[in-house]
């Protein structure tokens, strides 16, 4: 998500290219059982942050209706934030689909760069996934060379 964010700060500059290189590497780590059963927490935290903001909001607009209908529009906009972290939470794969992803979005991004500064980083990333994870020298041999 913090990549996304960067991308759409500095577009079409290093930090972008660092944003969609690293996106590819968090997305091969969320392929892991463990790395996405620790996503799925932050997901639930995420929906239970939501849940408890709205029902504080809930009782500041019965006690402060008429008496704080800033501190109201600051909770509001908090809730907006959480709701909005949380969407995007729900929107990152896990497991195969994460795979997918991070393969679609490695070859976009090698495609795009083929001279760029993190795309020597990008194959390595899918050659370690194959060699490491799927135990694939031969799918791990092209995505080192390029």
């Amino acid at each position: 998500m913090a990549y996304l964010a960067l991308e759409d700060k500095f577009p079409k500059t290093v930090y972008s290219e660092a944003g969609q290189a690293y996106r590819v590497k968090c997305l091969l780590a969320l392929t892991e059982p463990g790395n996405a059963k620790k996503a799925e927490e932050a997901r639930v935290a995420a929906e239970k942050e939501v849940k408890n903001l709205q029902a504080a909001f809930s009782l500041a607009r019965a006690l402060l209706a008429r008496k704080d209908k800033e501190e109201l529009k600051s909770m509001e906009a908090e809730i907006s934030a959480a709701e909005a972290r949380l969407a995007r939470m729900k929107s990152v794969p896990l497991g195969d689909k994460a795979l997918a992803e991070a393969e679609k979005q490695a070859r976009e991004f090698l495609a795009a760069s083929e001279f760029g500064l993190y795309r020597g980083e990008v194959l390595v990333d899918l050659a370690e996934y194959a060699l490491d994870r799927k135990l694939d020298p031969k799918y791990s041999s092209p995505q080192i060379r390029g």
